[in-house]
């Protein structure tokens, strides 16, 4: 879903976004799965901060 990128937060109260989102995942590649699940959960609740989250949020992982 979009609910990850469209999280406000952050110093400036601004979303994710996609790009920012991306890049995350791209860093995280490097780890196994349990690993890329705890730090992703880590940095949303980060970014969430004390803002209201606004929205689901569901990200799928797969192992190829």
């Amino acid at each position: 879903s979009d609910g990850f990128m469209d999280q406000i937060g952050g110093d400036k109260k601004k979303k994710y976004m996609r790009s920012q989102f991306q890049k995350t995942l791209i860093t995280l590649s490097q780890f196994d799965g349990n690993v890329q699940l705890s730090e992703l959960s880590n940095v949303f609740s980060q970014w969430k901060g004390t803002n209201e989250q606004i929205d689901d949020v569901i990200v799928l992982g797969t192992k190829v």
